[in-house]
């Protein structure tokens, strides 16, 4: 009987989910923050994993509270192959410090890839941030400055920066380790340089929208097919001029979706003015489209 137990035991344990509640098997997306910048509902502010086998392989975005939510979902930086910044609006890069200094205290050495766009008139490129923050003459956190040595030299291992140029007019291959392929593409977010994501892996493969219009047809191209769209709902129909010169109206989702074809759509980026009108905002998306459309929570595991 004891045996009987054990044995039922064991087999519960390798049929659970992994720590967050993505399967441990599969390809999976999980929402570390479907928030905004104002923390309405308490939601942690923009952050995804996308898990492979019960490991977290590329984190994008790490905005205020993702940090919680990474050491929740059982995520180990060990784990990561890339990180992808997908602007550095403060709700999409604040803790990247916090998840840089939990790193500190694990067991990686290999490098680990970082990328965000280029700079602007009013930002700095990707590289100029990180050394911003990590500097050790300079940086705000310049005791950390060990990430910011040479591979041979880096303590505990070495951030390999890249910029992304955001003048390019159609999509770009950031990272490709022949299991794992990043593609990025510049997107409309106001003055801001930002970046729109695409993960491959293998045949399988999901978009992260990122803050943008949705208005341009080579972000229609990095979209087209994919099976899995994060798409941002920050704003409802109403909103002025000046949201949507950086955000996408339910409308402009409306139409990508019905264009580009995803086999699901999660929003997200839930703000105040949008949160609040969630069902007629998903409602104006599923308009003539034949997929599912979630309403992302924070913790939210999405399979592919």
């Amino acid at each position: 009987m004891v045996a009987t137990v054990t044995a039922l035991a064991a087999a519960l344990v390798l049929a659970a989910p992994a720590a967050g509640g993505c399967p441990r098997d599969g390809i999976a997306v999980q929402v570390l923050g479907s928030g905004g910048p104002t923390g309405e509902d308490g939601r942690a502010s923009s952050g995804y994993l996308l898990w492979i086998d019960g490991r977290a392989r590329v984190l994008v975005d790490a905005g205020g509270g993702t940090f919680q939510r990474f050491a929740a979902s059982g995520a180990r930086v060990e784990d990561l192959e890339a990180i992808a910044l997908t602007h550095l609006h403060v709700d999409h890069t604040s803790d990247l410090p916090a998840l840089m200094k939990a790193a500190w205290f694990g067991d990686r050495e290999r490098p680990l890839a970082l990328f965000g766009p280029a700079g602007g008139p009013d930002f700095p490129a990707t590289s100029a941030f990180v050394h911003a923050l990590f500097d050790p003459d300079e940086g705000a956190f310049g005791y950390l400055g060990g990430y910011l040595d040479d591979e041979e030299d880096a303590k505990p291992f070495a951030l390999s920066v890249a910029d992304i140029p955001v003048s390019r007019g159609e999509p770009m291959t950031a990272y490709d380790d022949e299991k794992i392929r990043l593609e990025t593409v510049a997107v409309p977010h106001g003055e801001v340089p930002a970046l729109a994501w695409r993960v491959e892996i293998g045949d399988r493969s999901v978009v992260f929208m990122g803050d943008q219009r949705a208005d341009q047809q080579r972000f229609f191209d990095l979209t087209r097919g994919t099976d899995l769209l994060v798409a941002h709902a920050a704003i409802p129909s109403e909103a002025g001029k000046s949201a949507r010169a950086l955000h996408a109206t339910p409308t402009a989702l409306s139409k990508l979706v019905q264009a580009t074809h995803p086999g699901k759509v999660v929003l997200s980026h839930w703000m105040g003015r949008s949160l609040h009108q969630q069902r007629p905002i998903r409602a104006i998306v599923a308009k003539g489209y034949d997929g599912e459309v979630v309403l992302a929570e924070d913790g939210l595991c999405v399979g592919l």
